[in-house]
């Protein structure tokens, strides 16, 4: 795992573009302690920063140039079937300097060119510079789990794995993008391809970019995810085609030439990983967070599948204490990131990466297999229900923010509760939040019109399945998959994730309605439906029931304590603030009241309340400092 950055400027200076460059790659050091450079091919300069992980030697460094001299790369993240393609590759004559993924990419985009993606199975985002033809190549993995930033004026391009390292090119101008934060607002973090910064992209999940030398960019996305139900087998069938093919993405995401780890919480999703892993692999180290508060709590479940699995388990206890720790997550996310399970992603990253370099994890099997309790609004609340008189409210508060052709669309009430549950701010009480810049962004698109407009693109006929397909997008990509990048990365640690392994993803994806979620008699939580079902099944293969079968806690912090408790004069000074009053980019009278309300339990605000606390303290660092 590493950091990439770059510039290339077909008419520019580029003795500033080295040293912007330069700078750029020291503020990634952090994703790369290993070995740090960068290469001069006029008009490109590219910079790298190395976590060994695969051929640790030298010989694997970055940037890496072609036998030929025509393609440089700078790459980050993992292609887990290297060794596959490095044989196909040495079947049509290449031969291999080293031992490393690396080398065997640059070789696969020298055979495939841009099709390359597309016979790539990791994570991944990498920059290519093809000297003969003046044009550099990005990239993105299928699922967004490698970021990539970009900026491009007229005849330049500059890249970054990070923004702070993007913002050491100092042509690139801090003002705020208020269409970004408008959805931020509302989603808990910018999707991309927007950018808390005017003028500055992300690269969307599977997506390509060209930069050619007359200074125009092509785009094109390789890769949708898109479920079908085409498959037609029995429920034991499914489990044993998902047992197999977790298998063998266990083996390949075991891979690695330095100490591997593995993330346990506790839940099905993590605790399957470590069963699975500890099975192929034997004895590993696991880590887990805990809490004081005994209702986010979930270390004695972690401890007792540590147990099972025979691993040696190292344990840490999440404080309240965080506020030596929020300017440090404001400066690596980059962006307003309101997620709290940041802020334990972060420590718990910390903790493992003095023990190992490597971490599996369970992220995407909730995504992937239906785990998420509001993916049951299309079961309590299907689209044509008008029986509930306080969604009909609800839904009128919300359709406020769409355009008039769209308050009449039959799916609109079918999303509201989805809806509702995902938001931070919604409707009319985000028009109320929101000051003139904000609120005249909401006539380029609301969050919920952008929803919807996804929804009505989306073939499939089932609401389940259009509302995972858009948070592979909105949620996974921008939200879950950027946490864990920038928490773990900011640690020096590499996290892997099996799930989002192309094979398994693609059978997730060929899955049933009721092979993910269905109404179940023996079910005590969730309206008596049950989630996961299939990958509980194949769970059961491995684990004891009682931690498959239990309520679903996730990865929260106590944050509506924590508000009214440790982080309350904080954040009475923070929205007292002079820069807060006078920002005034939320109006400060209605946050002091949604503050007030919190702390008198008269509502329960926290998630809006951390939104608009990352939001200001994000403020303060980029765009005042």
């Amino acid at each position: 795992m590493c950091g990439i950055c770059g510039i290339v400027d077909i008419k520019g200076n580029h003795t500033q573009n080295r040293q912007f460059v330069e700078a750029m790659t020291s503020q990634l050091f952090h994703r790369g302690p290993n070995f740090k450079s960068t290469i001069t091919k006029n008009p490109a300069i590219l910079g790298h920063t190395r976590l060994s992980v695969i051929d640790t030697s030298s010989h694997a460094n970055q940037p890496i140039v072609s036998t030929d001299g025509r393609y440089t790369l700078v790459f980050n993240g993992e292609i887990y079937n290297f060794m596959k393609l490095r044989e196909q590759l040495r079947g049509r004559g290449y031969n291999f300097r080293t031992y490393s993924d690396t080398e065997v990419l640059l070789n696969t985009y020298q055979e495939y060119g841009h099709d390359c993606v597309s016979s790539l199975e990791g994570m991944f985002a990498f920059a290519i510079w093809d000297s003969l033809k003046e044009e550099l190549f990005l990239t993105r993995d299928r699922y967004g789990q490698k970021p990539l930033f970009y900026a491009h004026v007229k005849n330049r391009i500059t890249f970054s794995s990070e923004l702070n390292s993007l913002l050491q090119d100092k042509l690139i101008r801090k003002e705020p993008n208020f269409n970004a934060i408008y959805h931020f607002l509302t989603v808990q973090s910018v999707p991309a391809p927007l950018c808390a910064f005017k003028g500055v992209e992300k690269l969307k999940s599977a997506q390509c970019v060209v930069f050619k030398k007359n200074g125009q960019l092509k785009k094109w996305t390789y890769y949708t995810p898109q479920f079908t139900s085409s498959f037609k087998g029995t429920t034991e069938e499914a489990v044993e085609e998902l047992d197999y093919r977790l298998q063998n993405a266990i083996k390949t995401h075991l891979v690695s030439d330095v100490p591997l780890g593995l993330f346990l919480s506790g839940g099905v999703d993590s605790s399957l990983i470590t069963a699975m892993a500890t099975k192929r692999h034997g004895k590993m180290h696991s880590f887990s967070m805990g809490f004081a508060e005994q209702a986010y709590d979930e270390s004695v479940y972690a401890r007792e599948v540590a147990n099972i699995c025979g691993t040696k388990h190292f344990e840490r206890i999440a404080s309240p204490n965080i506020l030596n720790l929020l300017p440090r997550l404001v400066k690596h996310y980059g962006e307003p990131f309101a997620d709290s399970s940041a802020i334990p992603t972060w420590l718990l990253s910390e903790m493992t990466s003095k023990h190992v370099t490597v971490a599996l994890s369970g992220d995407g099997g909730d995504d992937l297999f239906g785990g998420y309790e509001r993916y049951l609004n299309p079961f309590l609340y299907p689209v044509g229900c008008n029986t509930n008189n306080h969604l009909n409210a609800l839904s009128w508060q919300l359709k406020q923010e769409l355009p008039p052709c769209q308050k009449n669309n039959p799916l609109c009430f079918g999303t509201i509760k989805y809806h509702f549950h995902w938001a931070r701010f919604c409707g009319t009480r985000k028009i109320n939040l929101c000051s003139d810049p904000l609120k005249n962004e909401a006539l380029k698109g609301s969050t919920l019109s952008l929803m919807l407009d996804h929804f009505q693109q989306n073939r499939s006929g089932l609401l389940l399945d259009k509302i995972q397909e858009f948070e592979f997008e909105y949620y996974l990509a921008s939200t879950l998959m950027t946490k864990v990048d920038i928490a773990s990365m900011g640690n020096s640690l590499e996290v892997r994730s099996p799930f989002l392994d192309n094979s398994v993803a693609d059978f997730a994806f060929s899955l049933p309605e009721k092979m993910r979620v269905c109404k179940s008699s023996s079910s005590n939580f969730n309206n008596g439906f049950e989630t996961k079902v299939l990958l509980k099944k194949v769970a059961e293969k491995y684990l004891p029931k009682n931690i498959i079968y239990r309520r679903k806690m996730g990865f929260g912090i106590p944050l509506a304590k924590w508000f009214r408790e440790e982080l309350k004069d904080f954040a009475y000074d923070l929205f007292l603030s002079k820069s807060f009053q006078d920002r005034n980019w939320v109006s400060p009278e209605m946050t002091l009241k949604l503050l007030d309300e919190h702390i008198e339990n008269e509502a329960e605000h926290h998630y809006g309340l951390w939104a608009l606390m990352m939001l200001e303290l994000w403020a303060k660092e980029f765009i005042d400092g």
